[in-house]
């Protein structure tokens, strides 16, 4: 157990207010008659604009929203599915959206098998960041930002552990992408699921140190989040989920993943590609997208 105390100092904001009256009083001395003049002619204009009314033109250009603008009922969707029964599910709809196409492909996560369910966090956060077979990850991710597209992997329990222990839950991955580069876009979204490679060890080794250092800064910071989510581990399948994924159980598991050197950091590798390996052939629970019907 730690006890920490926290002593507040009385004293300090006065000792503040006059090592700030004191460096004011230094500046000041420092300047000639004529800087002072020009710095209270900056004052006086400065207040000036401050103080001054908007002229009706300019408060007549701000938009302006009234209750009766809004509508009290959500809004109405009506998407379209591209697929017949029996195939998974493929909706699109046609929404303006400044001619963006948003897409989301959700993966059930049962296509891992149990022991590799301690990975979810770090395989998709490595699918984020690394390579491809045909690009390296600087280039992907440079050949990304020409087409305006962006892409994001990530995961989400929707219910506790089944009687057989299999996990309910999803990989999703989120994509959006410029309408005129969509086609080419698109091929970038199909190298990423079908061809991801985790062969550049020294990026991936940086990218396990950056995750480590993110999770012990959170620990410092939120400290109470991670006792709460500890606590209740153990009370349902479900928090002991969360808390293995998320929690200190996760920080320890950074923390080790680390310290590889990069002999110890292969069989990590290779779990990592025969998750990818499953996730490239897995069919997909649902597709939707929204934007321009010509996605």
């Amino acid at each position: 157990a730690v006890d920490l105390q926290f002593i507040p100092d009385i004293k300090l904001g006065m000792r503040n207010a006059k090592e700030k009256e004191k460096r004011l009083r230094a500046l000041k001395a420092g300047m000639s008659k004529e800087q002072r003049q020009t710095i209270a002619e900056q004052q006086k204009q400065l207040l000036e604009r401050q103080t001054t009314p908007d002229s009706p033109e300019a408060l007549a250009a701000l938009p302006s929203l009234s209750r009766k603008d809004i509508s009290p009922l959500p809004l109405a969707f009506h998407p379209e599915r591209l697929t017949s029964d029996g195939q998974p599910p493929v909706l699109s709809e046609d929404v303006r959206t400044n001619g963006l196409h948003y897409l989301k492909i959700a993966f059930p996560l049962e296509i891992f098998d149990t022991e590799e369910l301690d990975l979810p966090p770090f395989f998709t956060s490595m699918l984020n960041h690394v390579g491809t077979a045909r690009h390296d990850y600087a280039t992907f991710d440079d050949l990304l930002a020409a087409v305006g597209a962006d892409m994001e992997f990530d995961y989400s329990l929707e219910s506790n552990l089944a009687a057989s222990g299999r996990l309910h839950g999803l990989l999703s991955c989120r994509f959006s992408a410029l309408d005129e580069t969509w086609p080419k876009a698109l091929d970038y979204l199909n190298e990423r699921l079908t061809s991801t490679v985790f062969t550049e060890r020294k990026r991936i080794m940086e990218l396990l140190r950056q995750r480590n250092s993110k999770y012990r800064l959170s620990v410092q910071e939120d400290a109470h989040l991670f006792t709460r989510m500890r606590a209740g581990a153990g009370l349902t399948t479900q928090a002991t989920c969360v808390e293995h994924w998320q929690g200190l159980t996760h920080y320890l598991a950074c923390r080790r993943a680390a310290a590889m050197t990069s002999s110890k950091l292969i069989p990590l590798l290779e779990r990592f590609e025969a998750m990818m390996a499953k996730l490239s052939t897995a069919t997909p629970l649902a597709i939707t997208h929204v934007g321009p019907a010509s996605g």
